[in-house]
């Protein structure tokens, strides 16, 4: 169950508001949209400088030098406004959001509350397409939200997603990613959610739900999968997205992909994981996708309230190591991974605080996915 904090709001000026929760406390930049973390020692320096004390004084008075004082002077920006952002990412889409309202004679799938069909070359569906959305066949019948079309452009393929061709032809390698992300984001931005975030999201029987976060390459999809193979149910991969109301994790079972540096550690897992069809991310990475037949996956209609967030990170040089986050640090990490939150007001800002709060927080380093599982036992029934 999620614990309900009640953060201490403190607007410091027009662009920048924070919120004190105990002896840590986050910032909200309405000009980035970003939040920061900030421990003890961070929000008294904010005080000072909100007081009108320089950077150079509370500098000198605490005797911080180089890099410390670095960050005084970037806490200085923000109180001015003056902080470096990047736009907030948008995750534009090349179809339209209003659907046609499409009938079809293709089977009709459903991916959180959006309906859709795939038409074009039956070749190319059947082999590379319906085994990875086999399991969102909808028995229902009605109007379509999305129809996607497969098209051929000689020996190349082209999507084409309510009548709008999304970018340049495709090899055969390259279709399945690419219309996987396209439909993953047709999907979450048409539902109302909290936030998205870079991460593979795994339950178990006795109703704990990890949430594994972190940015590409960290082995977040190898634990995923290592976990899975001892009796765990797919929830969602990349992303994670996040109900708006009840802060569960939507379900958006669409196979688990992992990347040809995690094949040979996953062999004794998978024995068929060297045979799977190979597929070329927009990267030019190999990636082949664990489908419903050999891992289980939960209902596609699920909702699942998280009770763990693990940000992973594999170092086969690194001994084992799982320690608890503070929020501070499970924000950085959390900016760190990627997340996108549409429309951040402080309504939302209180809700992710929220939410963080009542989750169980850790980082976990490993460097074989047998020290990985002796480390989990000690958080996981």
């Amino acid at each position: 169950m999620h614990e309900t904090v009640q953060p201490v709001r403190l607007p410091l000026n027009k662009t920048s508001t924070l919120f004190l929760l105990d002896d840590e406390s986050v910032v909200f930049s309405t000009r980035s949209k970003e939040l920061y973390g900030l421990d003890q020692t961070a929000t008294v320096i904010l005080f000072r400088l909100e007081q009108g004390e320089t950077v150079e004084g509370v500098s000198l008075d605490l005797g911080f030098t180089g890099e410390a004082t670095l960050h005084i002077q970037k806490l200085a920006e923000l109180l001015a406004g003056d902080e470096d952002f990047t736009e907030e990412y948008q995750n534009e889409l090349s179809c339209p959001l209003e659907p046609p309202y499409l009938t079809t004679g293709s089977p009709c799938y459903q991916l959180l509350n959006t309906r859709f069909a795939v038409e074009g070359s039956a070749k190319v569906i059947e082999k590379w397409i319906t085994p990875f959305i086999a399991t969102l066949q909808s028995v229902e019948d009605g109007d379509l939200d999305l129809l996607i079309s497969i098209k051929p452009d000689n020996d190349k393929w082209h999507i084409w997603m309510n009548g709008v061709v999304h970018g340049d032809p495709l090899s055969v390698e390259r279709l399945l990613p690419v219309l996987y992300a396209q439909l993953r984001v047709f999907a979450f931005q048409k539902h109302q959610r909290l936030l998205t975030m870079h991460g593979a999201v795994i339950t178990c029987k006795s109703g704990q739900t990890l949430v594994l976060a972190g940015r590409s390459g960290t082995g977040k999809s190898t634990l995923a999968a290592t976990l899975l193979a001892r009796g765990f149910s797919l929830v969602s991969d990349e992303p994670a997205v996040i109900d708006s109301g009840s802060g569960n994790v939507l379900a958006m079972p669409l196979g688990l992909g992992l990347k040809e540096g995690s094949w040979s550690i996953l062999q004794s897992e998978y024995p068929q994981v060297s045979h799977l069809p190979t597929h070329l991310r927009f990267d030019g990475q190999k990636i082949c996708y664990l489908l419903p037949d050999s891992i289980q996956v939960v209902p596609c209609y699920g909702r699942y309230p998280a009770t763990h967030l693990i940000f992973p990170e594999f170092n086969p040089e690194a001994a084992g190591k799982l320690e608890p986050l503070s929020m501070v640090q499970t924000l950085k990490l959390f900016a760190d991974a990627g997340y996108h939150i549409p429309g951040l007001d402080e309504e939302r800002v209180v809700g992710i605080i929220n939410w963080l709060a009542g989750l169980e927080r850790y980082s976990l380093v490993y460097s074989s996915t047998g020290e990985a599982l002796l480390q989990l036992k000690e958080i996981i029934t």
